[in-house]
């Protein structure tokens, strides 16, 4: 039984903080564009209000990607004005209805 932490891409992936519901990658699509809807997804529903923290770790575990696409998410998600993120703080959803 693979470890569901460290999952390979064709296992579906158990929630680990919150973060997945079980999800497998579209093999014709770049996984941090995937992942980075995904989240955009929960913060657009509320599921992640604001000020929800974004960890990169746990990106890290739930998706199980490296730390290189979970930058490219945040990035991604950073430019979509939907977090901010503060210098040795971390990533956090914004308040857009301000």
């Amino acid at each position: 039984m693979p470890d569901p932490l460290y999952p390979d891409h064709r296992t579906p992936l158990m929630v680990v903080g919150g973060y997945l519901h079980g999800m497998e990658f579209d093999p014709t699509r770049p996984k941090w564009k995937q992942i980075r809807d995904e989240i955009a997804r929960k913060i657009e529903n509320g599921e992640y209000p604001p000020g929800h923290l974004i960890s990169a770790v746990q990106l890290e575990r739930d998706f199980g990607v490296a730390r290189a696409t979970v930058q490219k998410v945040t990035t991604a998600l950073r430019k979509d004005g939907l977090i901010r993120t503060e210098t040795g703080m971390g990533s956090f959803v914004i308040d857009r209805t301000k």
